[in-house]
Formats: structure tokens, C-alpha cells, sequence
């Protein structure tokens, strides 16, 4: 071994390391720095953003409702050409109609693009409330049960 290597240190004790653990502490590194840099709003020019059906529900007196939002970073998957191909097969759908192609690629294209973790959002509930949702996690979701003042 090279001078300065960790086999030359004193009291080393060789370590192996499976992929498994690689990527836990991968999830646990990202997780900190999250944790420390201050989330920043979502650009719509930049960025896309799901928010999933909601109900609103009574918890008492008080209106509530879970918001589950997904954030994601415009058009930094893959080309989904492919993925359009074989949905088509699977549906037996004609890849002549162009229109149609354009259509489903639009509609894959987010779950090939990054995810964007640590973002916010601000959403105007029945036109008179605004809620700041998020920050995303770092799998890119935030879902959070909040207040809904119907006046």
C-alpha cells in the first residue's frame, strides 16, 4: 500500500460496504444537508409541481385538509419515446396519429423528469386563503394535513 493510504494507519480494521449501505449513507447525507439549506419556492419556468386530489374534512368545528404536492425539475428525464411506444402497444393504439404521441409523451414525461426536494409552494385556497405548502422532502413530496379557514 501507497504511504498515507488507511491500510498504513494504525489500528485499521478493514471495512467492505454493500450497495445497500452505500445508498443509505447517500440518503442520509443528502437528508442533512436538506435539513441545514433553507428552502427556497418552486420557478414555474423551471420547476413542475402535482398536487393530488384533496378532501376537506371537519375536525370538529375547524375545516381541514391534507395537501400532498410532487416537485420536479422541467424536462430532466429521459426521452420517453420508448416509454410512449409501449404504452401504445399495451393499448393497442395506432402510433400513426402524431397528435396522439405528443399527447402521451406530455402526460409520461413528468415521471422521467428529477425529483426536487426542499421547495415550497404557495397555494390560494377557494380564492381568499394562502397557504405555503412543502418544503418537499428528499424524495421530492410534501404532505402536510392544514387548517382551511372557510369564512
Amino acid at each position: 500500500m501507497a504511504a498515507g493510504s488507511l491500510r498504513s494507519l494504525p489500528n485499521h480494521v478493514p471495512v467492505s460496504v454493500r450497495d445497500d449501505e452505500v445508498v443509505v449513507v447517500a440518503h442520509k447525507l443528502t437528508s442533512d444537508f436538506y435539513r441545514w439549506e433553507k428552502p427556497k419556492p418552486v420557478d414555474p419556468a423551471l420547476h413542475n409541481v402535482w398536487i393530488l386530489d384533496n378532501t376537506a374534512f371537519r375536525d370538529g368545528e375547524q375545516w381541514r385538509s391534507e395537501f400532498v404536492a410532487c416537485y420536479f425539475i422541467k424536462n430532466t428525464g429521459k426521452d420517453v419515446s420508448k416509454a410512449v411506444a409501449m404504452v401504445a402497444d399495451a393499448l393497442d393504439l395506432s402510433l400513426d396519429d402524431e397528435e396522439l404521441q405528443k399527447r402521451m409523451a406530455k402526460r409520461l414525461q413528468p415521471f422521467a423528469d428529477q425529483i426536487l426536494p426542499n421547495r415550497t409552494l404557495e397555494v390560494t385556497v377557494d380564492g381568499k386563503e394562502t397557504l405555503k405548502l412543502g418544503p418537499s422532502n428528499q424524495s421530492g413530496y410534501s404532505s402536510e394535513v392544514r387548517d382551511i379557514n372557510f369564512q
